[in-house]
């Protein structure tokens, strides 16, 4: 439990806050996905969805690495996406229109993909996660990515949005779990 709660302690602080390639911007590599961000953000979001799914540990300690995989992985894709749009250097700066869609299609797919697991796993955290996060793609299209993108990718952002709500609704009421009356 303590080398558990030291190595959070580093990985949050260290890794999220810290030494985040936005705030220093330091170089990450050149390659996606082989990249410095794999090893500060990836590895980890595996290491605890690992723990959280082996069920180590009291339920504290679970539902902490629950939360910390999600976040390190959301982390990572949305770092990865970034790198995609600005080279080696992530440091804070002006983000383009295709860059905001992008966050907005990378987000949906990674609550998509939680969702999906979480009706296969039957799993009821997992599954109001990936709700949640969802509902946070939604609200980000609306109240965001109406006043930031123009033209055709405003249109794309909001129909790509109806689509997957529809899809996600459809695949929701054929996969979800029997509730027991």
């Amino acid at each position: 439990m303590g080398l558990f709660a030291l190595a959070t302690a580093q990985a949050v602080l260290w890794q999220a806050i810290i030494a985040n390639p936005l705030a220093t911007g330091e170089p990450v590599g050149r390659w996606l996905v082989l990249d410095a961000l794999t090893v500060a953000y990836g590895v980890p979001a595996v290491l605890y969805a690992g723990i959280a799914v082996s069920r180590l540990g009291p339920a504290a300690l679970q539902w902490t690495a629950r939360g910390l995989a999600i976040g390190f992985a959301l982390l990572w894709l949305t770092l990865e996406t970034r790198h995609a749009f600005q080279g080696e250097s992530l440091a804070w700066g002006r983000i383009g229109n295709a860059e905001w869609y992008a966050y907005s299609t990378i987000w949906l797919a990674f609550a998509g993909l939680l969702l999906a697991i979480s009706l296969f796993r039957q799993n009821e955290w997992l599954r109001r996660a990936a709700l949640a996060g969802i509902g946070l793609v939604a609200a980000k299209v609306f109240l965001s990515d109406m006043a930031q993108l123009e033209g055709v990718l405003r249109a794309l952002s909001f129909l790509g949005l109806g689509g997957a709500l529809i899809g996600i609704g459809y695949a929701y009421r054929r996969l979800r779990p029997l509730q027991q009356e």
